[in-house]
C-alpha cells in the first residue's frame, strides 16, 4: 500500500499557499481576446479608479491579508498601474502579485518601473508552446513572443519572481507537456495548470471543454514540469485526473474562491429557492458541481420536500453552541423525521439532549467527547469518530459503529486523522460509516447525506452559500478514482475526502467485483 504523500517540490515563496490574499480588480478590459476567457461577461472596457483600488487594498489589510493580488481583465493596461503598485506597497503589503498576460512587460522600461514600485511576483499566462497554438487561443498575433519577452525582462530585474498560468483546454491539452517545456525554457520554475470552466467565452465556444480523456495528458504535463525542476500546481483539475500524483491536487480550500466569485448568483438562488441559471449540461464540466449538488439537496430538505420527514438528517452541535444555536438547529429539521446528532469536541451533551427529544436515532461523538454519549437517550445507537492511533480497545462499551469524519486542514488530518487503510483491522467487529466498501471488509454503511449546523445560516435562517462551502470543503468534499466507475458498489459509495486522497493516494480504492452487486444500499 502507498505511504502518505509528501509535497512534490517547495513553492518559490514559502508559505504562499497558506497566506491570506486580497484580490483587487484594476480593469474590466483586456488586450487579449482568449477563447476560453472566464471573465468575458464582466468586461466592459472600463478601469477602476485608483482611489477605489487602494480602498479595497486597505480593507484587505484590515481583514488580515499580507499578499495583494492585482488582476483584471488585464491589470497592466490601467493608466496608473505603476502608481497603484507603489501605493499598495506603501500601505504595508509584504508581497504584491500581478496576474497578467505579460505583454506590457515586453517594454523593458515598464518592467523595471513596475518592479521598482513594488511588484514582487508576476503570473504570466502562456497557453501554448508554439506561436500558432498560443496566438490562436488569445486571438492576438505575436502575443506569445511579447509574453515571453515580458518574462525575460522581469527576470532580468532580479527583484521579481515569475510564475506562469496555463488554461488547459481541448485545443492545447495534447501539447501541454510541450507548453510546460517552453515555459521552463524561458526561465520560469513555477507553473499553475488551470482547468477550463464552462463560463464566459468557454461556454460559448464549441470544442474547448474537457472530459476524462484529458487525464493522461494532464498527468504528462505535470510529470514534465517536475522533471524540468518546476513547482507544478493545479487549479480546478478534477482530483480523479491526478491519480498517481495526488500531491498535485489543489488544496480544497481554494474552492472557496470559486464560490465567492459566484456568491451573488448562489445567494439569489437560496433566497428564491431556485436552481442556478447555469445549471444543466455544463455542470459536468464545472469545479462546483459537487458543491452545488449538496447545496441544492440541503435547500430541498429545509423546505420540507415530500419524503424528507422520513429521511435521516445529521445535526452537528458545536463546542460554542448556546441555547439560541440549539433552538436554531431544532428549527432547521423537517418535522417528524429521524435525527443523527453529532457532538463536536467540547460540545455540551446535556444541552444537546433537549434538542428534538424522541427523534435522535444515532449519536456521534468526536474522540474527546465519547463520555458525552452517556447523557443521551439509551436507545440511541452510539457512533465513535475514528482517530489517529485509535482502535476497538479505545472505545467505551456500547459503541458498535465507527465513522470516518475528515478534517479540512490537511496538516491536522495527517496529525490526528486515522490511517484509513487500517480501519477494518483496527475495528474488526464494528460497522464502518462513510468508509468505502473496498476498505471496510463488508461492513460499510453510509451516513445521512445532509449535514447541518447553526453556523450555516444567515440572520434570516437561510443557508449562507459561503458558510455552506466551508462545511462542504471540510467535511463533504469527497472524490473517487476514475476506476471506481467499474465498481459494483459505485452507487452506494461516496468515495474518500479529498484530503485523504492527497495523503494516501487514490490507488487505495479497489473496484469490487460482481459478488458485491446484491448487497443492499443501506444507510446507518
Amino acid at each position: 500500500m502507498p505511504t502518505p504523500r509528501r509535497p512534490l517540490t517547495a513553492p518559490a515563496d514559502p508559505g504562499a499557499s497558506r497566506e491570506k490574499r486580497a484580490w483587487v480588480r484594476l480593469t474590466r478590459a483586456c488586450n487579449n481576446g482568449c477563447l476560453f476567457c472566464l471573465d468575458a461577461d464582466c468586461q466592459d472596457g472600463s478601469v477602476v479608479p485608483r482611489g477605489q483600488v487602494l480602498a479595497e487594498a486597505r480593507r484587505g489589510l484590515r481583514e488580515g491579508a499580507s499578499r495583494l493580488v492585482l488582476s483584471g481583465g488585464e491589470p497592466t493596461i490601467h493608466p496608473d498601474f505603476v502608481g497603484i503598485v507603489r501605493g499598495a506597497a506603501r500601505l504595508g503589503y509584504r508581497w504584491v502579485q500581478v496576474i497578467s498576460n505579460g505583454r506590457a512587460f515586453a517594454y523593458r522600461g515598464f518592467a523595471r518601473r513596475a518592479v521598482a514600485a513594488g511588484v514582487r511576483e508576476v503570473t504570466v499566462s502562456i497557453h501554448g508552446g508554439t506561436d500558432e497554438l498560443h496566438d490562436g487561443l488569445t486571438r492576438v498575433p505575436g502575443s506569445l513572443r511579447q509574453s515571453l519577452a515580458g518574462i525575460r525582462n522581469l527576470l532580468e530585474t532580479g527583484g521579481c519572481h515569475v510564475s506562469a498560468d496555463v488554461v488547459v483546454n481541448a485545443r492545447n491539452a495534447g501539447q501541454l507537456a510541450e507548453t510546460v517545456e517552453r515555459i521552463a525554457g524561458a526561465g520560469v520554475r513555477e507553473v499553475d495548470l488551470l482547468f477550463v470552466q464552462p463560463f464566459g467565452r468557454a461556454g460559448e465556444t464549441a470544442g474547448l471543454l474537457l472530459d476524462e480523456r484529458a487525464a493522461p495528458l494532464v498527468r504528462r504535463g505535470v510529470r514534465r514540469g517536475i522533471a524540468l525542476g518546476c513547482r507544478v500546481w493545479t487549479n480546478r483539475v478534477p482530483p480523479a485526473f491526478l491519480e498517481g500524483m495526488e500531491e498535485a491536487i489543489q488544496a480544497p480550500g481554494k474552492l472557496l474562491d470559486d464560490v465567492a466569485g459566484r456568491r451573488e448568483l448562489l445567494g439569489a438562488c437560496v433566497a428564491r429557492g431556485t436552481r442556478p441559471a447555469c445549471a444543466g449540461t455544463r455542470c459536468a464540466f464545472c469545479v462546483l458541481e459537487g458543491y452545488c449538488r449538496r447545496l441544492l439537496a440541503t435547500m430541498d430538505a429545509l423546505r420540507g420536500e415530500p419524503g424528507d420527514a422520513r429521511r435521516p438528517l445529521r445535526l452537528l452541535v458545536g463546542a460554542g453552541d448556546g441555547a439560541a444555536d440549539l433552538e436554531r438547529l431544532a428549527r432547521l429539521a423537517p418535522p417528524g423525521g429521524p435525527i443523527d446528532l453529532e457532538l463536536a469536541e467540547g460540545a455540551d451533551p446535556a444541552a444537546a439532549r433537549a434538542l428534538l427529544p424522541g427523534r435522535i436515532v444515532r449519536a456521534w461523538a468526536a474522540p474527546g467527547g465519547l463520555a458525552g454519549l452517556g447523557f443521551l437517550p439509551g436507545r440511541c445507537a452510539r457512533v465513535a469518530v475514528a482517530q489517529r492511533g485509535g482502535g476497538a480497545a479505545s472505545l467505551p462499551p456500547g459503541v458498535r459503529k465507527v465513522a470516518l469524519v475528515p478534517r479540512g486542514d490537511i496538516a491536522e488530518e495527517r496529525e490526528r486523522g486515522p490511517d484509513i487503510r487500517r480501519l477494518a483491522r483496527d475495528y474488526p467487529r464494528h460497522e464502518l460509516i462513510d468508509v468505502p466498501p473496498c476498505l471496510a471488509a463488508g461492513r460499510a454503511r453510509r451516513s445521512p447525506p445532509l449535514l447541518l449546523h447553526a453556523g450555516l445560516l444567515d440572520d434570516k435562517l437561510r443557508l449562507d452559500p459561503l458558510r455552506f462551502a466551508e462545511t462542504f470543503v471540510e467535511r463533504l468534499y469527497c472524490v473517487k478514482s476514475l476506476r471506481c466507475r467499474a465498481c459494483a458498489a459505485a452507487r452506494r459509495c461516496g468515495g474518500i475526502h479529498v484530503n485523504h486522497a492527497r495523503i494516501f493516494g487514490l490507488r487505495i480504492l479497489r473496484p469490487m467485483d460482481h459478488i458485491e452487486r446484491n448487497r443492499p444500499n443501506e444507510e446507518t
